[in-house]
């Protein structure tokens, strides 16, 4: 049986990795429907690699500038299967994990199929204890069974792991293809723009999600951890996002407005504990069983969100503040202008 899926392989510079990741493709993409590479303007032989070892009769090949989300979203948009699969270099899965996958979405109709990938380390091995939100999740209801994300559910969810969100990698996530050619990925938003995909959309998506393990990412040693301040403003602009997915349902006629007033309700759990939040929001239905309970509980979360709020801004003027300290003792000795420049770069 050919699965009706298109997978997407994005390729930027990839000519160390890109022999295997040709090997663990060739052994399931015959099975799916389409393949199209997306390159980044490569110039280390990726893409010649590419084009004389990867197999399949309906083979598509594409180039843009760099950009990870902006190559997905011009795949996507070239996409006519029902799903599409981001076969990102470096991560695997392979035919089993995609036929979970495709009759997970099948099965329940979903839009998005989320699974707990298999997080490996630089090394090669497992990394032991690695948990993301998915394997939280999944640990807190303890099921191998897939199920539907209620709506609301899932759009808290969404916001309430800030930058470590509920889609986790789209290496083990399944996408249904008009759905993301209506709803792109986010392209400002640096490497979160699963995340802030999650943010924006869960609330008018169907998320479903397979318990078994369909994929490996690996988890590489990164030199772009982002800074205090960088991750306080893309936590800024996740929440503006949510903001923006609750006015829209707000409006939108087809959407029920109860799953509206409870995602208004838990969408700001961002700003609460990660551990706290999650088992409110999986256990909304009793704990916000009442009016009066619904005040009390948004009550609590508003005056810790305005305290974190306040915490940021007091971050932010500190970083200002020191900035221009350390630019004025700088100016003071012209002879160290290249020091600064060199500070100035790793403070942004």
């Amino acid at each position: 049986m050919t699965l009706p899926i298109t997978a997407v392989v994005p390729t930027r510079n990839s000519a160390g990795e890109i022999d295997e990741h040709i090997t663990d493709l060739n052994a399931w993409i015959e099975n799916v429907e389409a393949v199209i590479v997306v390159d980044s303007e490569s110039t280390d032989g990726t893409v010649e690699r590419l084009r004389r070892e990867l197999r399949h009769p309906r083979l598509t090949w594409m180039s843009r500038p760099p950009g990870l989300y902006a190559a997905w979203n011009a795949a996507i948009a070239a996409a006519d299967s029902e799903f599409v699969y981001m076969a990102t270099v470096g991560d695997s899965t392979d035919l089993s994990g995609m036929n979970r996958l495709h009759d997970v979405g099948r099965e329940y109709s979903a839009d998005v199929v989320l699974s707990p990938p298999r997080i490996i380390g630089p090394d090669g091995f497992e990394i032991s204890g690695a948990s993301w939100p998915i394997h939280k999740l999944l640990n807190i209801i303890g099921t191998d069974r897939p199920f539907v994300m209620k709506e609301s559910q899932a759009f808290a969810l969404a916001n309430a792991f800030g930058i470590q969100g509920l889609l986790g990698s789209s290496a083990s996530n399944l996408y249904r293809t008009e759905v993301m050619k209506l709803h792109p990925f986010p392209t400002n938003v640096g490497h979160a723009g699963d995340t802030a995909w999650g943010c924006r959309n869960a609330l008018r998506v169907r998320i479903a999600v397979c318990p078994a393990v369909c994929a490996n990412f690996v988890h590489a040693r990164s030199n772009g951890i982002l800074a205090d301040s960088e991750c306080a403003a893309q936590e800024v602009e996740f929440l503006s996002l949510a903001e923006a997915a609750i006015a829209e349902g707000r409006g939108a006629e087809r959407v029920d407005l109860d799953i509206i007033t409870e995602a208004s309700l838990l969408c700001v759990g961002w700003k609460k504990s990660r551990h706290w939040m999650l088992e409110q929001v999986l256990h909304s239905e009793q704990i916000l069983a009442t009016s009066e309970q619904r005040m009390a509980y948004i009550g609590e979360l508003q005056k810790d969100g305005d305290a974190r709020l306040v915490l940021i801004d007091e971050q932010a003027s500190e970083i200002k503040r020191l900035h221009d300290e350390v630019a004025r003792l700088i100016a003071l000795t012209p002879a160290n202008r290249s020091v600064w420049s060199r500070i100035r770069s790793l403070i942004r």
